[in-house]
């Protein structure tokens, strides 16, 4: 079958591969569409150690059971698919925590062959059942959607009110869209790109800030009085991304970590205790999570439908060298095959 193959850094490839076959509790999927994931570029970029070429990237999908002995999810049947792989018996699985499962696999990484490809296998526990008429750019979208659910899930509950999102990009817009949904009061949003920016004032941001023009800590605490916001997402995972949301947050405040840009970052933890910074790491989500997204998404409450762009498996290359030096307003970059 074809299939992206991801085969050194900074360069993916079509290449004619073995078709996937079914075990027992597996169903093959035929891919509609496939995103591109930030840490899909990470990959691509050569970034993580568990992403190795060569390998099939890709784990956001929307498709159609093609293969399948399980009547639940016959030949025909559309589905979208989780595709982070718990082993439903660690401690943490058993207590419903599938995003930190100890055994965790995902589509795309490891020896998992992705979902950049015409067909891909998958255990029958990560189907979700879709629409046939919804379109293939927003039914790729709960799993996104399902790491943003899962990350304000994490926010203290008594700090709802004033919320800055570091990075505008797939992660940054749909947490700003969820946090408005939520009842956030105020949601800051910065990055350095202004066509970016421009989406998020459009779907639910209070004020958005450019980090190369102006100081956004400054910006952030000036329209706060003074004092920080209650939340501070990082959505970009870069030294200085994590330190300006420790800095944006008002004491006692809580910094969401969800972007994988760096590995290390020095922090001020004479700062952060003082204040009673509380930081709290986001990875992923729980089939419960992963299930609300679902909803979210069918029931139109979640489109980005307008800065969303589809190329073929074929223009793959395009594809990563766009979403990485000059994305525009795209949020979402999609692959069909």
């Amino acid at each position: 079958m074809k299939a992206l193959v991801y085969t050194t850094p900074g360069k993916v490839e079509i290449q004619d591969i073995d078709e996937p076959r079914a075990g027992s509790d597996e169903v093959v999927v035929r891919v509609q569409v496939a995103g591109i994931c930030g840490s899909d570029m990470g990959g691509f970029l050569g970034h993580h150690a568990r992403r190795q070429p060569p390998l099939v990237l890709g784990h956001e999908m929307v498709g159609v059971v093609e293969k399948s002995n399980e009547a639940r999810f016959p030949r025909g049947e559309r589905v979208v698919v989780n595709p982070l792989l718990p082993c439903f018996q660690c401690s943490n699985c058993l207590s419903g925590c599938h995003s930190t499962c100890h055994n965790w696999r995902l589509l795309g990484m490891d020896d998992v062959q992705g979902a950049f490809a015409e067909w891909v296998c998958v255990p029958t526990s990560a189907l979700f059942p879709v629409p046939h008429d919804l379109p293939d750019e927003v039914a790729v979208l709960p799993e996104p959607v399902a790491c943003a659910v899962h990350l304000l899930s994490l926010a203290k509950p008594d700090r709802f009110g004033t919320l800055a999102i570091l990075g505008a990009g797939t992660q940054g817009v749909l947490v700003a869209i969820l946090a408005r949904m939520l009842g956030y009061q105020s949601i800051f949003v910065t990055d350095v790109n202004r066509e970016r920016l421009a989406v998020a004032d459009q779907l639910g941001a209070t004020q958005v800030f450019d980090p190369s023009e102006t100081d956004v800590v400054a910006a952030v605490r000036e329209v706060t009085d003074g004092l920080g916001v209650g939340v501070a997402v990082d959505a970009v995972g870069s030294s200085q991304t994590r330190r300006q949301a420790a800095e944006m947050c008002h004491s006692g405040g809580q910094v969401l970590l969800l972007g994988l840009a760096e590995q290390m970052t020095e922090l001020d933890f004479i700062d952060l205790v003082r204040r009673e910074i509380q930081l709290q790491a986001s990875f992923a989500y729980s089939m419960n999570d992963f299930g609300k997204a679902v909803e979210l998404v069918t029931s139109g409450r979640v489109d980005v439908r307008p800065w969303t762009e589809t190329r073929t498996l074929e223009e793959g290359q395009l594809a990563f060298d766009t979403m990485i030096s000059s994305p525009g307003s795209t949020i979402k970059m999609m692959l069909k095959p």
